[in-house]
């Protein structure tokens, strides 16, 4: 097999984890014990979930991940029953929609449950229950969620006489559910085996559900939840994978890929027939993620002392793999963990390592190229376009996760506004990788007014200044613009610069701290202020 070698420090950490915790961490659980977080962002807004029983802990930040305001929320019963939590599985499955959020889980007496915000998570709802009726059971119910917009649909296992494998849906992102849940694992006897997994994925308004009992089921809908194939179905064309147990379903418009045991199966007709997948190279495949047509898979080959890691992305959907994959350096695989995600166009794969930090690499050019984004990453990564969301975990009694922007900016606070009041926004776009280009952005200003983009490599500070706050230490650079947008016109000025970040490894980890100024007569003391950004690079 060809091959591109690509050589990660994947299983050189020598500190403990406690000491690789930035300075500019956040810790989730102060006060808590809770499982390793899920995150969402939605620009500067960033919202963490986790299961600590007997509840979700909801944590929320509206400064890129800088602070955290809300810490610890806690959203209703999603726990409660006689056993311990250690002993079961407790996902939280989230969905956003026109600014709303949409948290699924279960509790094993009261069974599936759903909560909702409307207001960016400030309040919540009480969780809602989802099953007419339940049979309380002592393993998890594998809550699962799919959302197309406002239609939702969430499935669930409940051992029960009349079936095992059920889903509600609602047309209004949770405002309104069934008054009765959907049998989907129709025609299976009494007392059929319990589930070993529980997958949902769809695309647009086909909804795809597959388990696992000894052997894997596929159940699908064409309209959303609304009705579904009278019986559900193996795998046709693939009939020697059967009896492995799935771990991953990814779906794009037609496609499906479904990943299971340690190999890859393709669907080019929504399921309806399957065939392995064998172009990506990879022998034992670790985890999968698709977003649109563009997926990556990541595993490793069968030796067990010098183990080689292979990386491989495929631009239709899993239909062909790249001929060379990314190969990486020999390592042990038994305390080695590979998460594999897709986001905005780049793919990503994070390590985790048992006790140590690992690191992240990404490919913004499908594979061609990589890039190493260095950790502390463990327990936790949420890759976005404005920033990437880096959590590293210490050993406790409670376990602690400290969140942290690992790369990519974060928001300091606000400037001072400009003519008609209007605040003034710094944004940036893409990633600041050593080697690529960022831009940064500056809107809101006064059209055709003389103004500049100040540069601090020094820590940010907060002092006052013309009505509103300057982030800058120090300024080191100035870059001076004249504002796009008609002379005079409040509000319709911008700027933009772009920064071509050096390949040059000292820089990794540093941050820079950017604020912009206009000349504005008629802003408090002529002129207005943008917020800042501090940049972290890596």
């Amino acid at each position: 097999m060809a091959s591109r070698r690509f050589l990660v420090p994947l299983a050189l950490a020598a500190a403990p984890v406690a000491a690789q915790v930035p300075a500019h961490a956040t810790q989730l659980n102060p006060q808590t014990s809770q499982l390793r977080p899920t995150f969402v962002q939605n620009g500067d807004v960033v919202h963490a979930f986790a299961f600590g029983y007997p509840t979700i802990y909801h944590a929320r930040s509206v400064d890129g991940g800088r602070t955290w305001p809300i810490l610890e929320q806690a959203l209703g019963a999603f726990g409660t029953n006689n056993v311990s939590a250690g002993f079961h599985e407790h996902e939280v499955a989230i969905a956003q929609h026109a600014g709303g959020l949409l948290v699924a889980s279960h509790d094993l007496t009261l069974g599936p449950r759903v909560t909702r915000s409307l207001d960016g998570g400030l309040t919540w709802q009480p969780p809602a229950n989802l099953a007419a009726s339940v049979t309380p059971q002592f393993d998890s119910m594998r809550t699962r969620l799919f959302a197309n917009g406002p239609n939702v649909v969430v499935a669930w296992w409940n051992q029960r006489p009349n079936g095992r494998v059920f889903c509600n849906r609602s047309t209004d992102f949770g405002g309104t559910w069934q008054p009765t849940e959907t049998l989907l694992d129709i025609g299976m006897p009494p007392g059929a085996p319990g589930l070993q997994r529980l997958l949902v994925s769809g695309s647009g308004a086909n909804v795809d559900v597959v388990w696992h009992d000894g052997t894997t089921r596929h159940q699908r809908s064409t309209d959303g939840g609304a009705t579904w194939l009278p019986a559900p179905v193996g795998l046709p064309g693939a009939p020697a994978f059967q009896s492995t147990v799935p771990k991953h379903l990814c779906a794009f418009a037609a496609s499906r890929l479904l990943h299971t045991g340690n190999d890859v199966l393709h669907s080019s007709d929504s399921g309806t027939t399957w065939s392995q997948v064998t172009t990506h190279s990879i022998p034992i495949v670790l985890d999968l993620a698709m977003e649109g047509s563009l997926a990556v898979a990541v595993g490793r080959d069968n030796n067990l002392t010098n183990t080689l890691y292979i990386v491989n992305v495929s631009t239709d959907a899993g239909a062909s793999w790249q001929a060379t994959p990314l190969q990486l350096g020999a390592a042990s695989p038994t305390n080695i963990f590979a998460h594999a995600h897709v986001d905005h166009g780049v793919v990503y794969v994070q390590w985790e390592l048992s006790n140590y930090p690992g690191n992240v690499i990404r490919s913004d050019d499908a594979g061609a190229t990589w890039q190493v984004i260095d950790g502390p990453v463990q327990a936790g990564f949420s890759p976005g376009p404005v920033r990437a969301i880096h959590t590293a975990l210490t050993w406790t009694s409670n376990n602690h996760y400290h969140a942290y922007v690992g790369i990519g900016s974060s928001r300091l606070g606000q400037g001072a506004a400009g003519s008609g009041g209007v605040m003034p926004n710094l944004t940036t776009a893409a990633l600041p990788v050593r080697g690529r280009s960022t831009t940064i952005h500056a809107s809101g200003l006064l059209g055709g007014a003389p103004s500049g983009l100040g540069f601090s490599f020094q820590p940010p500070t907060a002092l006052p200044f013309v009505g509103g706050t300057v982030f800058l230490a120090s300024l080191d650079v100035l870059l001076p613009f004249l504002t796009s947008g008609n002379a005079g016109q409040p509000g319709v000025g911008t700027f933009a610069a772009t920064l071509a970040i050096p390949n040059t490894p000292a820089l990794s980890g540093s941050r820079i701290v950017l604020q912009g100024i206009a000349i504005d007569a008629g802003a408090f003391a002529g002129l207005s202020l943008t917020n800042g950004l501090e940049l972290w690079l890596r």
